[in-house]
């Protein structure tokens, strides 16, 4: 009986941490080698979204959210050229069902990487 307390003490715990690790945190990015770059991502249940161009100086991104929840719809574009610094995009209204980031890139010196980090 005790063995079997263990057993199941053990599944429950192994459950736990798995549900945890699928409610994480996941990254895209996307490679500036050839001075350009652009990808779309869906993200379901965002709680937070940031974007953080890697690059040097002459870095170009913009980035275009639509969120929806229900039968609502949200959404913003933006560009900026600011290198090296996380842009949390805070705008994104709370609980939305699914959001979809579209992301571009694009740079002088043809090396660096844009990066898309999201929670859920």
């Amino acid at each position: 009986m005790r063995k079997l307390l263990t057993v199941a003490t053990a599944v429950i715990i192994a459950i736990a941490v798995a549900g945890l690790a699928l409610a994480g945190t996941f990254e895209h990015s996307g490679s500036l080698k050839s001075g350009a770059t652009s990808y779309t991502l869906t993200i379901k249940h965002p709680k937070k979204i940031e974007l953080y161009p890697e690059a040097s100086n002459g870095v170009r991104t913009s980035y275009s959210i639509l969120c929806l929840k229900g039968t609502t719809v949200s959404h913003l574009s933006r560009s900026f050229d600011t290198p090296f610094t996380r842009n949390i995009l805070w705008h994104i209204p709370a609980h939305q069902d699914v959001c979809y980031v579209a992301v571009a890139g694009a740079t002088t010196k043809n090396v660096g990487q844009i990066v898309v980090q999201a929670s859920n």
